[in-house]
């Protein structure tokens, strides 16, 4: 004879068991449909040019956000240190 508390969550188990693998499907079939991201194009003004050594320049930060709006940006500005301070 099987132990009664072990047979009815063992039967309990097989009535949800298809509800479970229906949730896991739902949730794994769901990465396959994310919207795309579109991720908007910083660009500094002047790109290039020549600067004197102590002079001061400004350089002109643009975002191109291809008709989206937008709440908040978030950058990274990497530059060697020994050759450009910000002020």
């Amino acid at each position: 004879m099987q132990n009664s508390k072990y047979y009815k969550c063992y039967k309990s188990y097989n009535y949800y068991k298809p509800f479970f693998f229906f949730v896991v499907f739902l949730f794994g079939f769901s990465f396959f449909y994310l919207p795309e991201a579109n991720a908007a194009t910083l660009s500094l003004q002047p790109s290039t040019g020549t600067f004197q050594v102590g002079s001061t320049f400004e350089v002109s930060v643009y975002i191109d956000t291809q008709k989206e709006t937008i709440n908040a940006i978030e950058a990274y500005l990497h530059f060697p240190a020994d050759k450009l301070q910000l002020v």
